[in-house]
């Protein structure tokens, strides 16, 4: 049987995430568990805060004059404290791999920045939904279903000529990210499918980001229907924590400005 937590779970606190003051903060919770946490079970957190850094390891990588790219993000920095000086590196083994692939592509072009976002989120899902642990892998196989059924309905309002997908060779067989359809499997299990559509009719970007970020809320409770006191109850914590904190630092002008200009990016860079 799995390691149990009581003491952990019986002392979080609960969370909202329209609760933007919330002082209780990701490094908090890291600095509470990691001491108690097995070794398995401090790779599952690292591996899921490692999420929450592409963007960072991305400017390292292309060579970014940003402050971010010079020290080690708030997230790194807390992942780092999980392990002791003779574990293994909290610098994370698949971006490795992504490095390895990074420097292929780079042979034959220089590739944009969505490209190497789209080959860091496949390499980071096939792990992800390979992990011997029941909440990463349906967490992780629910948020992939979610981003490609965001695509769609993004190539649909903004590039109606546009195909692709993000990480959908994650899946398997699932398809190949060619033919401009999701595979109709997909759809299974997202009664939600209806109402995100409903959100991209309107231009409030920040309420559309706030749903989707609900919808993530309730699958940690789906998927720990049946988990009390194990590594799960402590990993959805995690996951709604970093969730909260990506709110806490936008304030709703902010907010409309950071996702307008996403979305201005990746259109120009499909073109």
């Amino acid at each position: 049987m799995s390691r149990q937590y009581y003491y952990l779970v019986a002392s979080l606190p609960q969370l909202r995430l329209d609760d933007y003051k919330i002082p209780y903060r990701v490094n908090d919770f890291i600095n509470e568990i990691a001491g108690a946490l097995t070794e398995e079970h401090r790779v599952l957190v690292r591996d899921i805060m490692s999420f929450y850094d592409h963007a960072d390891v991305i400017d390292r990588l292309k060579g970014a004059p940003d402050a971010a790219a010079e020290k080690d993000s708030a997230h790194e920095q807390s992942a780092a404290g999980l392990f002791s000086e003779d574990e293994e590196r909290p610098f994370y083994g698949y971006l490795d791999e992504f490095q390895e692939a990074y420097r292929d592509k780079k042979t034959e072009e220089i590739p944009q920045r969505i490209e190497l976002e789209h080959l860091l989120l496949d390499i980071f899902y096939r792990r992800m939904l390979g992990s011997p642990n029941h909440f990463v892998r349906e967490y992780f196989l629910f948020d992939l279903t979610l981003r490609n059924i965001l695509v769609d309905l993004n190539l649909k309002r903004f590039q109606p000529d546009g195909s692709g997908y993000i990480a959908l060779d994650a899946l398997g067989d699932a398809g190949d990210g060619q033919t401009g359809e999701i595979p109709k499997h997909l759809f299974r299990g997202a009664p939600y499918l209806t109402e995100l559509e409903g959100h991209f009719e309107h231009n409030d970007i920040v309420r559309r980001e706030h749903f989707i970020d609900q919808l993530r809320w309730k699958a940690i409770d789906d998927i720990n229907t049946f988990s009390y006191f194990d590594i799960d109850i402590l990993l959805g914590h995690l996951v709604r924590l970093l969730l909260l904190e990506r709110w806490i630092a936008l304030d709703p002008q902010r907010g409309r400005d950071i996702f307008n200009e996403r979305i201005q990016t990746a259109l120009s860079e499909h073109h």
